[in-house]
């Protein structure tokens, strides 16, 4: 008589545990770990994932914050798995690691996890391939960089690229990534920056490159999808969602304006973040990774100051010593050699670059919500359209973005939209409100200014300068607040200034990166409901004795809700401890009587 196997299973649902199902014997053969099969989950018939196989009823780790060990299924109520989904693909060993990680990592069921990658992973496969298998995927060597010898199976550390023009050298890398059999991923913050740089890099990798989105076709979505699966090397310019897609063997993985908060995912859970994700992706893989900008993330600094990442050979970064700088007189392909021009990859001088703050306390009309324009910006903008160039105005109060004024030559954007809208012709540049920008609930408003301002001016120091080409253009802020530090760097080119300057108030505040933020959010229609249960969970938080710093309840600053909301902040050590210390907060939340309210995590926020 066949013993009887059984397994774990995965389902995309909001669930906070797998569910342990009998492998009837004719289906033993077929089932191993990775495969889709479908099951009873309540009155419904669910397509779910087998994590694990065993030969007696088995439940997964207890989380250590639970004082015991949930009971075993009894035989009589465990039930069969239906059928297995042979058509569908399997899921490798790593890619399921990885979503436990994003579970474990943010706080969430990792069925949410299972769900928002269910439609990467829900296709007709041509057939299997080694690499599809989870035992093959396992075994096979890890992508190196390029200056480690080959069989040599480690994870190289992340690399930081700081230069305006960026997307050659990632042709450059994707390149050499695709010549290796490996395939490649691009993440951008949104969708139109996904379209600019799948354009920028197409030429040379028509057959290779897939852009992937939801404005894209569903035929397009699915060879992506299928190609990626079979193993074949080619690259995915993404976002969020293409973490998630069917990878047998990244090679590369690049973050493209890795400091941008548009990959910090906020709509649904997991809210995960594109940079560490990415960065974990890169580990479990051994791929090569590349954070790109043209000025760092305060987290990004913060690892390259402690040798965690390391700067991208021969591309120098402010502040940080940049190994492998090319020997003067001695060319290397796509990489910038002291006298040697290397085109369409320029390092700009930002010191070079002029920045115009005008006072608007000193303004005559008054600038308010009427009058958005100094009467010196509007000098500015009548000349800059007189010379037949267009006009760039950056609104920064939220309050104004619905009805922003009309005017020809003239585009209005938001902050974090800048980029979309600067054209070789565009002459002149503003930044308005940037006194409500900087005055945000928002402990990273600052660090945000800079990056904005950063971004500008090297695409302004990228321009024409030729006597046959039009002037750089101009970039000018209106403030009140001229005192801010921010307006002295810029006044006087040391934009890259300021990034220490933070650092040193973050760690003196010990905010990140220095330590981990941890927000947690109950909302609910009636007030007094909220505020309740938020000061309830609030206490049961303090009993836990975590020895962490919790502040609040206080009210979000941004809600896109029509209920109440109340908000704690955790804030987290850097150490080997804080895994154990959120697990012992979501623990503490879960036993917590919230309902009828609601609430959400929200581990490391934009």
């Amino acid at each position: 008589m066949m013993k009887e196997m059984y397994a774990n299973i995965l389902f995309p649902l909001a669930l906070d545990s797998e569910f342990t199902y009998r492998i009837p014997p004719e289906l033993t053969p077929a089932a191993v770990p990775g495969k889709q099969v479908t099951a009873p989950v309540g009155n419904h018939i669910q397509t779910g994932i087998i994590t694990h196989i065993f030969d007696v009823p088995h439940t997964l780790d207890v989380p250590p914050t639970l004082e015991k060990e949930p009971e075993l299924p009894s035989v009589s109520d465990i039930k069969n798995i239906l059928s297995i989904e042979e058509k569908l693909p399997v899921i490798p060993e790593k890619t399921l690691q990885f979503w436990h990680w994003i579970a474990s990592y943010y706080l969430c069921p990792t069925g949410l996890v299972a769900k928002m990658a269910s439609s990467s992973w829900k296709f007709k496969r041509r057939a299997p391939t080694p690499q599809a298998t989870p035992q093959a995927t396992s075994a096979q060597t890890p992508a190196q960089a390029p200056d480690e010898p080959l069989g040599k199976e480690s994870t190289p550390l992340p690399l930081y690229l700081q230069l305006g023009k960026r997307t050659e050298i990632y042709k450059k890398e994707i390149l050499a990534a695709t010549r290796a059999g490996k395939q490649c991923l691009v993440l951008c913050p949104d969708m139109i920056s996904c379209e600019s740089v799948y354009n920028a890099l197409l030429p040379g990798l028509e057959d290779r490159l897939f852009c992937f989105h939801s404005k894209r076709t569903t035929k397009e979505l699915g060879r992506a999808k299928r190609e990626l699966y079979a193993g074949y090397p080619c690259a995915v310019v993404g976002m969020h969602q293409a973490l998630l897609l069917p990878f047998t063997h990244p090679g590369l993985i690049v973050v493209e304006r890795e400091e941008h908060p548009g990959h910090k995912k906020t709509d649904a859970l997991p809210l995960l973040h594109s940079r560490d994700a990415a960065m974990m992706l890169g580990h479990i893989f051994a791929s090569r990774v590349i954070l790109g900008s043209a000025s760092p993330s305060l987290e990004t600094l913060y690892n390259l100051n402690l040798g965690k990442h390391k700067a991208y050979p021969g591309i120098p970064t402010p502040g940080i010593p940049t190994p492998g700088i090319p020997t003067p007189g001695i060319p290397t392909p796509g990489i910038p050699t002291p006298g040697i021009p290397t085109p369409g990859i320029p390092t700009p001088d930002l010191s070079s670059q002029q920045v115009t703050v005008i006072n608007t306390s000193l303004s005559y009309p008054t600038v308010s919500a009427t009058e958005l324009i100094d009467f010196r910006t509007r000098e500015k903008i009548d000349q800059c359209k007189a010379e037949g160039r267009e006009v760039l105005l950056i609104q920064g109060d939220p309050s104004l973005w619905e009805e922003l004024p009309q005017e020809e030559n003239v585009t209005w954007c938001r902050p974090f939209q800048t980029h979309h809208h600067l054209k070789p012709n565009t002459g002149l540049v503003c930044f308005l409100g940037m006194d409500v920008f900087l005055s945000g609930k928002n402990f990273r408003a600052t660090e945000q200014a800079c990056h904005l301002m950063a971004d500008l001016l090297c695409w302004a120091a990228a321009q024409p300068t030729a006597v046959t080409e039009p002037t750089s253009a101009t970039i000018c802020v209106q403030t009140s607040n001229v005192q801010h530090p921010i307006f002295e760097y810029l006044q006087t080119g040391s934009i890259y200034n300021a990034f220490s300057a933070l650092l040193q108030e973050r760690q003196t505040f010990r905010y990140p990166p220095y330590t981990r933020l941890l927000h947690i959010t109950v909302w609910h229609h009636n007030k007094t409901t909220a505020k309740e249960k938020t000061n309830l969970l609030h206490s049961r938080l303090l009993k836990a004795q975590t020895g962490i710093r919790i502040e609040g309840p206080f009210e979000p600053t941004v809600w896109h809700s029509l209920h109440f909301a109340y908000r704690l902040q955790c804030t987290l050590p850097k150490t080997s401890k804080a895994q154990a210390i959120k697990n012992t907060l979501a623990a503490t939340i879960k036993t917590t009587p919230l309902a009828p309210a609601r609430y959400r995590i929200d581990v490391d926020p934009g």
